[in-house]
């Protein structure tokens, strides 16, 4: 199992959670496949990067928590462009 903590600060986290996949990544091979990855980013979104280590994973599921619809929406374009399909979204108030 990979668990990647974050950290206090939203964006040093996501730079954490992107070098730890990035490390786990090496050429373009990736050295891991796990069933399922839940990212939950600062208001940003994921970045380029992050998305495509994660797409390169090809993990079952991907788990997508967001506080902002609008990176929600990029993000999502990018991952049914790689191939995914977005199943259901849950609004909580």
């Amino acid at each position: 199992m990979l668990t990647v903590v974050s950290a206090r600060s939203p964006c040093s986290s996501l730079k954490k959670q992107r070098d730890k996949l990035k490390s786990l990544c090496h050429g373009g091979v990736t050295r891991i496949r796990p069933d399922v990855i839940v990212v939950d980013p600062s208001r940003k979104g994921c970045d380029q990067e992050l998305l495509k280590a994660m797409l390169d994973m090809e993990p079952e599921r991907i788990v997508y928590v967001s506080c902002n619809p609008s990176t929600l929406a990029r993000d999502l374009r990018i991952l049914e462009d790689g191939g995914y399909e977005t199943k259901e979204v849950i609004r909580i108030q």
